[in-house]
């Protein structure tokens, strides 16, 4: 059996093996998969000397109706995240990128977290560079008008600020 990432979730390059123990290595990510105590699986991410669960999950199966339901409930709740703001990632073999609302981020293997707050001029290109999403300008602007105001407590220069990695580790 294999575990693969066909939306979000996980993250993962390619399928791993549902093997449990040994780490995989994605490029410079490193995987392992872990059985809890409660029997369910958990996908864990190295991150700088430790490792981070990203994901949990069960071998039940699911069924179309099950993911139809689920990706409803993602797509439409006012309380899905999703629905609140503007959620882009993208990952490669060296580094995730990730702009939620205004705060852009980059994180490699190993290294800290590095973060800003976009200001309004900054965010069509960086949509356009980053994320190979080229928007027209009226759709630049409709997407700037969902967002809160740039936060002045938050780093806008281009150098982006250090942040130690988030998550639950597991030892």
């Amino acid at each position: 059996m294999w575990l693969a990432d066909v939306g979000f979730g996980s993250g993962l390059l390619e399928p791993l093996p549902l093997v449990e123990g040994t780490p995989q290595r994605q490029g410079a990510w490193e995987y392992q998969l872990r059985r809890g105590a409660d029997g369910a699986w958990r996908l864990r991410e190295r991150t700088t000397g430790s490792w981070t669960t990203l994901l949990t999950f069960t071998e039940e199966p699911q069924y179309p109706v099950d993911v139809e339901v689920a990706n409803h409930n993602t797509a439409t709740s006012p309380h899905s995240p999703f629905t609140q703001q503007c959620i882009v990632v993208r990952k490669h073999d060296t580094a995730i990128r990730r702009l939620i609302g205004r705060d852009y981020s980059e994180e490699r293997p190993g290294d800290l977290t590095r973060t800003r707050s976009l200001t309004d001029e900054e965010y069509g290109a960086v949509l356009d560079s980053e994320f190979s999403l080229a928007l027209s300008p009226p759709e630049i602007r409709a997407l700037i008008a969902t967002l809160p105001p740039p936060d002045g407590d938050r780093p806008t220069a281009p150098d982006l600020e250090l942040r130690p990695p988030t998550g639950d580790h597991d030892a």
